[in-house]
C-alpha cells in the first residue's frame, strides 16, 4: 500500500501542481535510508513530467535527471501553495515530513512517510529503463497484454492465484487490496493454485484487472488507514466500491465474510461466493 490506482492518483495529481516548477532547494528532514539524496542535486531544475510504472513514480527533470520514487507503505506527496508552506514554516512540519522541496514560486512539495521505507533515486534519464529491467519487473497492470499475463501466471502453477498477482515480475502494480476484489470478482479462493485455474477463468481474471483499477483511479484510490492521501491531503473513495477487502458482510449474498491469512497477509472472501 500505495498500489498502482493510489499511486496514479498521486501521480496525476502530481501533474495538476507541479509540472514547469523549477526547484529552489531540497530539504532533508530525517529521510529514510532509501531516500538517496544529497539535496542540492535537484537545486535550478525543471520538473518536466512526471509518469508511473507499476509503483513507481518517475520524476523528469531538465538537464535529463530522473528521480524514481517508491511510496512504499506509507510514502505521501503534498503540494502546498505559498501560503501553507509560509505558515507551516511559522508553525512548524508534520513530524513525518522527510523532504520538502521549495520551488522558486514559493510554492512546495512535501514527502510525508510515517514508517521512512519510501524511496527516491536520481539518475540520468537513459539509465531509467536499465533500472526497471534489472528487477525484472513484469508488465504494468494497466497495460499488460493477456498473453504475457497468461504466460506469466502460467510459470506459477503451484503458487496460490492471489500470490502470483501480488508477484510484481508477473504483473506490476497490483498489491493485497486489488489482488483480494480481484479473487472475488471471479469466483475464487485467493488461496486456489494457479494449476487448478482453467484458462477461461483467468481470461475471465485478466478481464476485470484494467476496469476494476480505472474506476479505483476514478475514485482517487482506496484508504483504510489514513496513510494514503492524495496530493492535496484527500482519501481516497473507493473503500466504498469493495466487495471483499475489509469488509464484514459480502454484499452479493450476505454470507460474513472470513478473514484468514495467506503467506503472512490479511486475506478476505466469502464462503459462498468463491468456491
Amino acid at each position: 500500500m500505495p498500489e498502482l490506482p493510489e499511486v496514479e492518483t498521486v501521480r496525476i495529481g502530481l501533474i495538476d501542481t507541479v509540472i514547469g516548477k523549477k526547484v529552489l532547494e531540497v530539504e532533508l528532514i530525517g529521510a529514510g535510508r532509501g531516500v538517496a539524496l544529497e539535496g542540492s542535486e535537484l537545486n535550478g531544475l525543471e520538473i518536466i513530467d512526471v509518469k508511473r510504472y507499476g509503483k513507481y513514480l518517475m520524476f523528469s527533470f531538465s538537464n535529463d535527471v530522473s528521480m524514481i520514487s517508491h511510496l512504499r507503505m506509507t510514502g505521501q506527496y503534498i503540494h502546498v501553495d505559498s501560503r501553507a508552506l509560509s505558515n507551516l514554516d511559522k508553525k512548524g512540519h508534520d513530524k513525518h515530513t522527510r523532504v520538502l522541496f521549495r520551488f522558486s514560486d514559493k510554492s512546495g512539495l512535501l514527502f510525508n512517510d510515517q514508517r521512512k521505507f519510501g524511496t527516491m533515486e536520481l539518475m540520468n534519464e537513459s539509465e531509467v529503463d536499465s533500472y526497471f529491467a534489472s528487477r525484472k519487473l513484469g508488465d504494468d497492470a494497466l497495460f499488460i497484454d493477456y498473453d504475457l499475463f497468461l504466460s506469466n501466471v502460467s510459470k506459477r502453477a503451484n503458487v496460490a492465484i492471489k500470490t502470483a498477482l501480488l508477484d510484481q515480475k508477473v504483473i506490476a502494480g497490483l498489491g493485497n487490496i486489488y489482488a483480494i476484489e480481484l479473487c472475488y470478482l471471479i469466483g475464487v479462493l485467493p488461496s486456489t493454485l494457479v494449476k487448478n485455474l482453467k484458462e477461461t477463468k483467468l481470461k475471465k481474471l485478466y478481464s476485470h484487472i484494467a476496469p476494476l483499477l480505472l474506476v479505483a483511479i476514478k475514485n482517487n484510490g482506496t484508504t483504510f488507514d489514513g496513510k494514503y492521501v492524495t496530493t492535496n491531503g484527500e482519501a481516497g473513495k473507493f473503500s466504498s466500491f469493495l466487495k471483499a477487502y475489509g469488509k464484514k458482510s459480502c454484499g452479493t449474498c450476505g454470507s460474513d465474510i472470513v478473514k484468514t491469512k495467506l503467506n503472512g497477509r490479511g486475506t478476505y472472501h466469502c464462503p459462498k461466493c468463491q468456491r
